[in-house]
């Protein structure tokens, strides 16, 4: 059962980040939301190579959760992220016609949000898509906190 936002009586008053539709209802109407700052996005060049290679379409829905993972960081609720089960990575999750666009991300220690890389489910199951994945995930991690080290 879905439920309308509830409808602000002031001008100005606090939301808890994860209310998604209340926030994004503020939005449009153009009231004023006390929210933490925008979160910082990191894109490795696997996740731009993946991303510049989508359809137009596909790219239009992936950079739409960007923008959402931008907004609201950590507090990103389901179904737009999500933990990948026994690992320290999450997903950012989104459909476009068919497609099911997952990329794959994880909070650095500056609180970035760092975009390893990305897949279409489409057509795979669980348990072939998330192995093989998050063995690339893992090994971009560390690649980009090795050349983090070396910079710093």
């Amino acid at each position: 059962m879905s439920t309308s936002p509830r409808i602000p009586t002031s001008s100005v008053f606090k939301v808890e980040a994860d209310d998604i539709e209340v926030i994004l209802y503020l939005c449009h109407t153009g009231f004023v939301v006390d929210r933490p700052p925008k979160t910082e996005v990191i894109a490795t060049d696997e996740f731009v190579s993946w991303w510049n290679a989508l359809h137009e379409k596909e790219h239009d829905a992936v950079r739409d959760s960007v923008e959402l993972l931008e907004q609201f960081g950590i507090n990103l609720p389901f179904p737009h992220s999500s933990a990948i089960e026994g690992t320290k990575f999450r997903e950012l999750r989104r459909k476009s016609g068919k497609h099911q666009l997952r990329s794959v991300y994880i909070f650095d220690q500056f609180r970035q949000a760092v975009l390893l890389l990305g897949g279409d489910k489409l057509g795979i199951k669980k348990a072939l898509f998330y192995p093989k994945i998050i063995d690339q995930a893992e090994r971009i991690w560390k690649q980009y906190l090795q050349e983090k080290k070396g910079t710093s």
